[in-house]
């Protein structure tokens, strides 16, 4: 279960950097 959350919350935390800082920004942190 533990990793199995890794891919969720990963998910999540980019979806939340999404609404707060927008799409461009989160491109930019994460190195898309």
């Amino acid at each position: 279960m533990t990793g199995n959350l890794k891919l969720p919350n990963n998910f999540v935390w980019k979806f939340m950097g999404t609404v707060r800082f927008g799409n461009d920004h989160v491109a930019a942190i994460l190195g898309f």
